[in-house]
């Protein structure tokens, strides 16, 4: 005898629309077939993962979300029933090319065409992207440690054929007429996830060999505490600018701190050779602003800012040569639409070796603004002094004024020029200069990247002074010089 819910169940089986079959796992896969058979292999019209509608409708309602790509179309009704009868005629059969299955839990395939490698994913580990506190501290820890390294070279040719092979007062491409190895760039390291609402340990150590070393080594590190390197070559050496580990705190808003030896906040450029559109340097970077630290530097967010605070041990030292700290911090803004980005950051330390001197103090403000979808402009303005240590002990400062103009052409093609007002009142930031002097510089430059791995930078450099009777440029023969190079960066 068969009870009335059985009879039910035989009536509701009985009814079902042929050739449609759905799983009861969730999500649901529905699996059209052709020609009421099961298809296999290339022949599936769709496969295709999509959440439990909560009732089956009658007919398909005209709403993106029912619109799969791939799908039937309204016209063809419900998948395994007749079209409707006024649009028979209508109705034809779409090819839809043949589609993989995939799994709601199965992570997206890796991007094989970024550079750098991933030593150890969240997926190896044994926790999905985006999980944050379930897995534990032990394994985020080990989750998403990365490497990845790059090989910059170029050269650069100097109208001017200096006997001495200098390009003067121009930093890092400084060799004329001559091939530089830049960077041989490799690092390694976990970045902590800001996001989550849990803690996470990561961290960073960072090594450069080339030309470039001797703008990054560290007093008690690289050289001596008279600036004489320990290990390097005079041209060709080998430095650490980073290696630190951070902390990430779920507390307020999210608070990480770093812990280490680190790369300045200050300025625009920077020193690794990928995340600069020029290939030489500006005077800014190359004289006014420390390249690194050793200390602390916490890190949180109120809103759209982004607050810095931390202690040092003042400009480029691994170990201080006072033991006198000095205060390093900032405050970052982004507009709502992202379109716009404000950055000031601040240094301020005693920096000789005599504990009792005065405070070295530097600024810089950068201004970030994207005009239109192709087009972007940065403005920097940077500010130092440091009281009695300028030439007779008069007061040292210097300051300037850069401005960036971007056109990106196309996907392969980026355009740049860069201008720049830089005076160094005292002489005590160009070395050699001794005296107050004013450096000009316009630089327009062009990028090609045709992949991820490779970027061929190319610029015109013309650099005067305005400064009576003082010549920097050509064996200390010219007020100006004229500079083209080239170079190309090669990632892995």
């Amino acid at each position: 005898m068969i009870s009335g819910a059985g009879l039910l169940a035989v009536w509701l089986l009985a009814a079902g629309p042929a050739g449609y079959a759905e799983s009861t796992d969730e999500p649901r896969s529905v699996v059209v077939l052709t020609n009421g058979e099961e298809s296999t292999g290339e022949s599936n019209r769709l496969v295709e993962s999509v959440p439990p509608p909560a009732s089956r409708p009658a007919v398909l309602p005209a709403d993106p979300v029912y619109d799969v790509p791939g799908s039937l179309s309204s016209a063809e009704g419900i998948p395994g029933l007749p079209p409707d009868e006024e649009e028979k005629s209508s109705a034809t059969t779409k090819e839809v090319p043949p589609q993989q299955p995939t799994s709601p839990t199965q992570s997206p395939p890796a991007d094989t065409t970024k550079a750098g490698e991933a030593l150890l994913t969240d997926e190896q580990s044994g926790a999905s992207c985006g999980e944050c506190s379930e897995a534990g501290f032990a394994r985020r820890w080990l989750g998403g440690l990365y490497w990845e390294g790059w090989l910059a070279q170029g050269f650069t040719v100097n109208t001017l054929s200096p006997r001495n092979r200098s390009n003067g007062t121009v930093g890092f491409n400084d060799r004329s007429n001559d091939y530089q190895l830049n960077q041989l760039y490799m690092r390694l390291g976990r970045d902590i996830e800001r996001w989550c609402d849990a803690w996470d340990l990561g961290g960073r150590v960072d090594l450069l060999y080339g030309t470039d070393s001797v703008y990054t080594v560290a007093r008690g590190l690289e050289v001596r505490d008279d600036l004489s390197p320990k290990w390097n070559a005079q041209r060709y050496g080998l430095a650490m600018p980073q290696c630190y580990m951070e902390v990430y705190s779920p507390w307020g808003n999210g608070l990480s701190m770093k812990l280490g030896h680190f790369y300045s906040t200050l300025g625009y450029e920077t020193v690794t050779a990928p995340d600069n559109f020029f290939y030489s340097h500006s005077y800014a970077r190359t004289f006014g602003e420390p390249y690194t630290h050793t200390g602390f530097l916490g890190e949180t967010t109120l809103g759209a800012f982004t607050i810095l605070a931390g202690m040092t041990r003042g400009w480029d030292n691994w170990e201080d040569n006072n033991n006198d700290l000095g205060f390093l911090g900032g405050i970052l803004w982004t507009s709502p639409n992202q379109r716009t980005h404000v950055a000031i950051n601040v240094h301020a330390g005693r920096e000789q070796p005599d504990p009792n001197t005065s405070i070295r103090t530097i600024y810089s403000l950068v201004i970030q603004q994207d005009l239109g979808e192709r087009w972007q402009c940065v403005i920097q303005h940077d500010f130092g002094q440091e009281p009695d240590a300028g030439i007779d002990r008069d007061n040292a400062a210097w300051y300037g004024l850069n401005q960036y103009l971007f056109y990106t052409i196309n996907d392969c093609w980026r355009a740049g020029l860069r201008f720049e007002w830089f005076r160094d009142e005292g002489g005590t930031r160009i070395p050699g200069a001794d005296r107050t002097a004013d450096y000009f510089q316009l630089c327009p430059g062009l990028n090609w990247t045709p992949n991820d791995r490779l970027v061929l930078r190319t610029e015109l450099r013309w650099d005067w002074t305005g400064t009576s009777e003082y010549y920097p440029f050509g064996d200390e023969t010219r007020s100006h010089q004229l500079l083209w190079d080239l170079d190309l960066i090669v990632r892995f």
